[in-house]
C-alpha cells in the first residue's frame, strides 16, 4: 500500500473518518509511516510462499 492511497482514502473517503472508531487522517498516515516496511516484507515472503507452490 502505498503513501497515495492512504491519502486518497482518506480524503474520498472522509466523511467515513466521523464513524466510532475510526483513526484520524493524520494517525492513519502516521501507522503507515510507522508499518509499511513490515507489510511490505510480510507480502513478499507470502508471495514468495504462495508461489512456489
Amino acid at each position: 500500500m502505498t503513501e497515495q492511497i492512504v491519502d486518497r482514502w482518506t480524503t474520498v473517503g472522509a466523511e467515513m473518518l466521523a464513524l466510532p472508531g475510526a483513526q484520524p487522517r493524520h494517525e492513519q498516515q502516521e501507522k503507515h509511516n510507522q508499518y509499511k516496511q513490515v507489510g511490505e516484507e510480510w507480502l513478499k515472503g507470502f508471495l514468495d510462499d504462495w508461489l512456489e507452490r
